[in-house]
């Protein structure tokens, strides 16, 4: 009910939305029907006069988006994981951006994290294929804040102990590069055979 400009609202949304929907995927198709609304009717009679309360309306804004963003996810057909692939030290954030998508729309990665099997190989694969790592050497993995994989070499960790972690519900994939300052970030969920069924017997 904020009294929005019209050019208020374009300069606020896109922020808010890249940020937000346009950092998840559950499998990496973008329906055709796709949309983000931000309707304001002005009833409140309040009015974003200055910089700083454009700042904090942007920040609610954005804050709103991103949980709108999470529930998505969370409700995507069969989901049993909400993934977070966070990339840093990549060359730019155009290179985080990719690598992270990868890693988010690669099949065996989401099987794996759906049978809670920390396979730090097909994380890096994922990486790789991107053509955005030189050398593997470049690349450190942990899985839920435990170290898997480090510059380009397997760590030894108790995969029990990380299994477990994983089947909280909640799996963080951190991935750090020796590049540059680029980083990304991107949510997602497994793939279930339960997402299977759903998507094999629905039609339109």
């Amino acid at each position: 009910d904020v009294k929005l400009t019209p050019a208020q609202a374009e300069d606020l949304l896109p922020i808010a939305v890249n940020q937000s929907f346009n950092c998840i995927s559950v499998e990496g198709h973008t329906s055709t029907s796709d949309t983000v609304l931000l309707m304001a009717n002005g009833q409140s009679g309040v009015t974003l006069d200055d910089k700083g309360d454009v700042a904090q309306f942007q920040a609610a804004v954005t804050t709103l988006c991103t949980e709108l963003a999470h529930m998505i996810i969370r409700d995507a057909e069969g989901a049993e994981h909400f993934i977070t692939v966070d990339v840093e030290g990549a060359r730019t954030f155009e290179d985080a951006e990719k690598i992270a998508r990868e890693v988010a729309n690669d099949v065996l990665v989401k099987t794996a994290v759906t049978g809670n099997d920390p396979n730090w190989g097909r994380i890096v694969s994922a990486c790789g294929r991107t053509c955005c790592i030189e050398s593997e050497a470049e690349v450190s993995l942990a899985i839920n804040n435990h170290a898997v994989f480090k510059k380009g070499k397997p760590v030894n960790f108790d995969e029990n102990v990380v299994s477990k972690a994983m089947k909280t519900g909640e799996v963080i994939l951190d991935i750090t590069l020796n590049q540059g300052n680029g980083r990304w970030r991107i949510w997602t969920c497994d793939l279930t055979s339960e997402y299977v069924r759903l998507n094999s017997e629905y039609t339109t």
